[in-house]
């Protein structure tokens, strides 16, 4: 009996599993019907499928395999040239509106989308459709999203694959938060259990180096990196999750060949929205050297241009030692780390060293940029170095016996080289020789308008009518000269003394005639198409001193809702009008007025521009005897101000203190020459450790003023 049961336990269970295979295979039979809208009793080969006579199957034997226009609704795909990206963005326009099911018979696989998406991927990035209009390329890659978007409507799986399309389709449209906000979402979609392929985390890093953002640039960098490790740590993946070279050079954007220096003395059109790798800090550049020379040791190059901008960075925070330490590790060095290095030392002023850095090196590594950055140094010492009248002319002939030997060395001087000595000749009051010069030396300069920009100002600014007359005759020549390349700033120029010329209260040195006028500002309209940033910060400076504060608070306001920020000459000559306009009311208080301004700094203007607003209001309140506002003043960020992206900087600084300690002598006030001097002794300790360069400073004014009073040295 028992072995009957077992029997018929046996069949029962024979007989479920048939049952559930026949199932198996109906609901297999029926999603091939309604996905293929193929006959389940038809079991030819796919190709064959459908054929009605001999003929068409032999037609599709012979032809090349694929999916017939009954299978799928994307069949329009197969019949596109891989090049033909044009015709393949016009057939998904006009099919995916039946993706969604709004025709019940007809959808679209996985396969197929992603095969589409893979294609116009890579006709976006191969050699022939760059050399294309880059309006194919941009529907390319708004279709690839598009495509994307349709994937996740239909519940489709959206893998790596389609995140690290995505990511790069969306900073190719240049549409970068939206790029990083993808990255964000598939590396919470990884999680440690699935893998982003590397080129994901590259495309991410190139989308927050577009949007100049630091912070964000050091999240992604660190982020991926920890992701790639966990991904290495997991078998199979050691290969894939390598960082690979193009993933560090992300950080450094452009050709990478030319060599950028903002402050060599090189005159630009006034564009300050290039990425400065040198903001990310010298700490995060420290490591990102590390990882360069760990995964990246045979690429030299990239490894020379990490530890420049590391030099760089660390010259900016005031960490001298700790950059000429990085050069001398740096082994061999490049022409470009030699003029970072000569650049540093010349702004922390340190010219003997900075010589001794070009002296050092071969022939071939002082490059023109590297001279510059030394004669560029040798100019701000100017106005830093000494007080006596004698100065400046030293300064000219060491200026003078630097361009000898750059000249013996065979470097051709450029525009920046004649630039740099026409402003030092008209910081000695030598304008008649800068005139010589530029006469001499106008055709080596080529087409470039920086020496005639440098010559103009000179020129207008001596309080000498001979000068201001051959100012005036320069602009009439101008006219005649035809255009320049790079005429804009200097048209920015032309309009800044023609309207300083019309709002002018005192009578100048010399009034050219109106018709003169009538001609410089004609010729200046028709070199600016647009306000740009350098013309709207001249249009502010004429309506000041015009007196019609509202409209440049207006234009002030305009330019920031465009992102073209402000210079801080113009944010400081808005904070010290907003004071005086309060003052010159009839009720009028300095406490309203630096209340006023003070709010209007907050605002509007950004932190880096703060102190010397400030400043600009301490004055006045020193002037007018107001001890307690200034205090309030000296109090509002002490001891440093600053912001989540970026080192804190000492508050007050150098310059506050040092205004404020000239002022109380000049007015008697010795018991508020003491409490000042007490107070830097205090904050000294408290700025020192994050802001070594600036406590410097600080150091040196109270050196300068503390023996009057017999303190304690610093």
């Amino acid at each position: 009996m028992p072995a009957a049961n077992q029997r018929m336990g046996n069949v029962r269970r024979e007989k479920l599993r048939l049952a559930a295979t026949w199932h198996r295979r109906r609901y297999s039979q029926q999603r091939q019907m309604a996905t293929n809208a193929t006959a389940p009793i038809d079991r030819r080969p796919v190709q064959l499928a459908g054929a009605d006579n001999a003929e068409e199957s032999t037609r599709r034997r012979r032809s090349k395999p694929g999916k017939t226009v009954e299978e799928t609704p994307c069949w329009r795909w197969s019949r596109v040239d891989r090049s033909n990206m044009a015709e393949a963005v016009h057939a998904y326009a006009e099919q995916r509106t039946q993706l969604t099911g709004t025709t019940g018979h007809q959808h679209a696989r996985q396969g197929d989308l992603r095969r589409l998406h893979l294609q116009l991927r890579r006709a976006a990035e191969s050699g022939e459709s760059q050399a294309a209009d880059s309006k194919e390329n941009q529907a390319a890659y708004r279709t690839i999203v598009q495509i994307i978007e349709d994937m996740r409507l239909l519940g489709m799986r959206v893998g790596a694959t389609e995140i690290a399309a995505q990511v790069q389709a969306l900073g190719q449209l240049g549409q970068h938060q939206r790029a990083v906000e993808a990255w964000q979402a598939g590396v919470a979609w990884a999680q440690g259990t699935r893998h982003l392929f590397r080129q994901t985390h590259r495309h991410a890093l190139a989308a927050a180096v577009a949007l100049k953002d630091a912070h964000s640039v050091r999240d992604i960098y660190d982020v991926s990196m920890r992701v790639m490790a966990a991904s290495r740590a997991q078998a199979g993946q050691e290969k894939q999750q390598r960082p690979e070279r193009s993933f560090f050079w992300a950080l450094f954007p452009g050709r990478t060949q030319e060599v950028r220096h903002p402050s060599d003395g090189a005159w630009t059109d006034g564009d300050d929205n290039t990425w400065e790798p040198a903001r990310l800090r010298a700490a995060f550049l420290a490591r990102l050297l590390g990882d360069v020379r760990t995964w990246a040791a045979d690429d030299r190059r990239l490894q020379q241009r990490t530890a420049q901008y590391l030099v760089r960075a660390l010259f900016d925070e005031g960490r001298r030692d700790d950059a000429l330490r990085v050069y001398a590790e740096a082994g061999t060095a490049t022409r470009e780390m030699v003029c970072e290095v000569v650049h540093g030392l010349s702004r922390h002023g340190q010219l003997d060293a900075a010589y001794g850095v070009l002296a050092g090196v071969t022939r071939e590594q002082r490059s023109t940029f590297a001279w510059n950055a030394y004669l560029n140094g040798l100019l701000g010492s100017m106005r830093w170095g000494s007080r006596t009248e004698q100065w400046p002319e030293a300064v000219l002939r060491r200026l003078a016996r630097a361009m000898a030997q750059m000249a013996a060395d065979g470097v051709n001087s450029d525009a920046a080289t004649h630039s740099i000595w026409l402003r030092a000749c008209f910081r000695a009051r030598r304008w008649l020789l800068a005139v010589r010069y530029f006469a001499r030396h106008g055709a080596e300069t080529g087409r470039s308008a920086a020496c005639w920009d440098v010559l103009l100002r000179g020129l207008l600014d001596v309080d000498s009518a001979a000068a201001q007359r051959a100012g005036w005759r320069l602009i009439d020549s101008l006219e005649r000269r035809g255009s320049l390349p790079t005429d804009r700033r200097l048209a920015d120029t032309v309009l800044q003394y023609v309207l300083r010329l019309v709002t002018a209260q005192a009578e100048p040195a010399f009034r050219p005639d109106w018709a003169l006028v009538d001609r410089a500002f004609t010729w200046t309209g028709g070199r600016l198409p647009r306000m740009r940033k350098n013309t709207c910060a001249v249009v502010i400076g004429a309506l000041v001193r015009g007196g019609r504060l509202r409209g440049a608070l207006d234009v002030h306001a305009a330019m920031c809702a465009r992102a073209l920020w402000p210079p801080l000459a113009v944010n400081c000559m808005l904070v010290r009008a907003l004071a005086d306009a309060e003052l010159q009311q009839p009720h009028g208080s300095l406490h309203c007025a630096v209340t006023r301004a003070s709010a209007f700094a907050e605002e509007a203007l950004p932190w880096q521009h703060r102190t010397a607003a400030y400043a600009a209001l301490l004055r006045l309140a020193m002037q007018h005897r107001a001890f307690d506002v200034a205090w309030h003043i000296i109090d509002r960020h002490y001891p440093a101000l600053g912001s989540a992206d970026a080192l804190p900087r000492p508050f007050p600084d150098a310059r506050m203190y040092s205004m404020a300690l000239n002022s109380a002598v000049l007015l008697g006030a010795h018991d508020q020459h003491r409490l000042l001097l007490a107070r830097m002794r205090r904050h000294l300790p408290l700025v020192k450790p994050c802001a070594p360069l600036a406590a410097h400073r600080i150091a040196q004014v109270y050196r300068r003023f503390a023996g009057q009073h017999h303190h304690e040295p610093c």
